[in-house]
């Protein structure tokens, strides 16, 4: 185990914390099929909690490290709410 936990780098300002890492599928809403959108947000758009993942038609939302459980859902539904932003307004 030592050896596994050699090859990274945990901050103990971060022990007890908590994070989260969310995969979102984007889908048509018309068609029900999953669609490819990252390349147009990402397009004008830099990564931040959002990322491109593989396969193209998913996202990954990650949150930062939170104390409590309530702060990490408060983080989560910020990244979710500018998602849904950016699917509404910005992606043709």
């Amino acid at each position: 185990m030592k050896e596994f936990l050699s090859l990274y780098r945990f901050l103990p300002d971060y022990e007890g914390f908590l994070g989260l890492e969310r995969e979102i599928w984007t889908i048509d809403s018309k068609t029900g099929k999953l669609i490819i959108v990252a390349p147009a947000i990402f397009s004008k758009y830099p990564e931040g909690k959002i990322k491109p993942e593989l396969p193209a038609h998913q996202l990954e939302i990650i949150t930062d490290p939170c104390p409590t459980v309530e702060a990490l859902l408060e983080d989560l539904n910020d990244s979710l709410l500018f998602l849904d932003h950016l699917l509404k307004y910005k992606v043709p």
